[in-house]
């Protein structure tokens, strides 16, 4: 036993992904979640990165590596981000017609192709698409004035306020203005202005939007409520085609709620939508006008139209519920399509429908208390994917604790997302817990990744206790005590940079940065 626990010391590597940036926004105790995070977009260069707010707030970063500090190991760093802009997007709103209130809540954020120097982005909540342009002007101001004014608080985009001068002194000996003097110009700084270029109908959806993407050809993009997608073109604000329909005649006969959508990355007139039901459909716009009814299905659930497999694990009470596709995207290159349920991550080839390529179990330590998840609502936690340009996969959990799937190595690394960074722990192709990484500047932990205080943290993972099913993807990396975890902290929101090792993690009113 001896030789063997040394044999896999001498393999185990720390993890190679390090906590690079923390955000946080002000915590305000009267807004209560508010302030909390609800999306998260690089845009496809990863020059830029978008966070949104549940309180209808957008904030866009810049990439900066130039101020990034020197590296331990002085390797230059390939992301640090930097405050570019600040905006409200969305405020809170009254449906008139449904007599509801709508929420300022920020859905989805979508960058549009950079054609110029300004950028470009949809924003949605529940009822309101929005078009925005941020540009950059420089400010010029006037000076060298003939009246004692301060310079400062004239520009010539507000021009001159004569309330705001001083008046002449006619009683002074001598006069205040010796000399004319002529105002010059000169150029300030440059601030970034947000501008609202469109506004799209908001009577097109009845249901609360939860989806939206752009096409790669720049031109068209997709929206998609509870039942319904529609095509929009970017120039038409007032008009949309609807090319999904699963309302049905009488909705008390409602199965089958649309979750996600996602453009295919090379072809505009192919994308994908996942159901509540764990059905994923895959579709062609040439087809015809309603794209549902000729569509690919991909789904795991026992159909003798599909022909799929279900597996005894997949089967009880808890199956329609588990198996609620949260997310669904296309791979970089289009040859694949990975999805988040609640318990996994499935990897699908787009040839093949029958099964998935592969299932990655995420949340299968959570199975033997279903009950106590189903009476706390917690089946209804949307995790969102975040896929990289090799094919490799980010995913949230609860505990602020999140997945980096390499798909090719079958290794799944476990990250806490924290300030300071608690602990970074993979598991390889045997299924052996790595040691885990520390930041220097954090005394909480020791070097071999074991937690000297009490509190939420790398002490709920503890080493090797549990059986492990077949390493990589089994779903029990650690032995997981349940009632240790904190379900009010968990990772919904994440994305991975188009172009480098690096993710982005929404953490609450917090965002994190890890990369390698």
């Amino acid at each position: 036993m001896a030789e063997s626990v040394s044999d896999d010391s001498q393999e185990e590597k720390p993890s190679e992904w390090k906590f690079t940036q923390w955000f946080r926004k002000m915590d305000n105790p009267e807004e209560g979640d508010s302030d909390f995070l609800s999306a998260v977009e690089f845009d496809k260069t990863g020059q830029f990165l978008a966070t949104g707010d549940r309180s209808g707030h957008i904030v866009v970063l810049e990439n900066d590596t130039s101020a990034a500090p020197p590296a331990p190991d002085g390797k230059p760093a390939i992301v640090h981000y930097k405050f570019y802009a600040e905006f409200t997007s969305h405020s809170p709103a009254f449906d008139y017609v449904r007599s509801q209130p709508v929420e300022e809540k920020i859905n989805k954020i979508k960058w549009l192709p950079q054609t110029n120097d300004s950028l470009y982005m949809l924003t949605t909540n529940d009822r309101q698409i929005k078009l925005w342009k941020i540009h950059e002007k420089e400010r010029k101001n006037l000076t060298s004035f003939n009246l004692d004014v301060p310079p400062s608080r004239y520009s010539i985009s507000s021009g001159i306020s004569m309330a705001s001068v001083t008046p002449l002194n006619t009683q002074r000996e001598k006069p205040i203005v010796k000399t004319l003097k002529i105002p010059k110009v000169i150029r300030g700084e440059k601030v970034k202005f947000p501008f609202l270029k469109k506004k799209y109908a908001t009577d097109v959806h009845q249901f609360n939007i939860g989806s939206l993407d752009v096409s790669t050809d720049g031109e068209t993009f997709l929206s998609g409520d509870n039942l319904r997608i529609n095509l929009w073109n970017l120039a038409i604000a007032d008009q949309s085609y609807n090319i999904v329909d699963m309302k049905p005649e009488d909705m008390t006969n409602l199965s089958e709620i649309i979750t996600s959508l996602d453009y295919h990355p090379q072809n505009s007139h192919l994308f994908l939508y996942s159901s509540s039901l764990g059905n994923i459909r895959f579709c062609d716009l040439r087809e015809r006008a309603l794209v549902d009814q000729n569509a690919r299905l991909y789904s795991v659930r026992r159909d003798p139209t599909v022909g799929g497999d279900v597996d005894d694990d997949n089967k009880g009470f808890f199956d329609e519920m588990t198996q609620n596709v949260t997310d669904a995207k296309f791979s970089k290159t289009g040859d694949f399509i990975i999805s988040r349920d609640y318990m996994s991550v499935k990897i699908w080839d787009v040839r093949s429908e029958r099964k998935p390529l592969q299932v990655i179990y995420v949340h299968e330590y959570l199975r033997e208390r279903m009950w106590d998840l189903y009476e706390n609502d917690l089946f209804w936690d949307n995790f969102g994917l975040g896929i990289s340009s090799k094919g490799d996969v980010v995913t949230g959990s609860y505990s602020n604790y999140f997945h980096i799937l390499n798909l090719s190595d079958r290794k799944d690394t476990f990250v806490q997302a924290s300030q300071p960074p608690l602990a970074v722990s993979s598991t390889s192709k045997t299924g052996q817990p790595r040691p885990s990484t520390y930041s220097e500047n954090d005394n909480t932990l020791q070097k071999d990744g074991k937690k000297k205080g009490k509190g939420m943290g790398f002490g709920i993972f503890k080493r090797g206790k549990k059986k492990k099913k077949g390493g990589f993807g089994d779903g029990y990396p650690f032995n997981i005590e349940f009632e240790s975890l904190e379900f009010d902290k968990k990772i919904l929101e994440c994305a991975w940079h188009p172009e480098e090792e690096a993710v982005a993690i929404a953490g609450q009113n917090n965002l994190y940065i890890y990369a390698k």
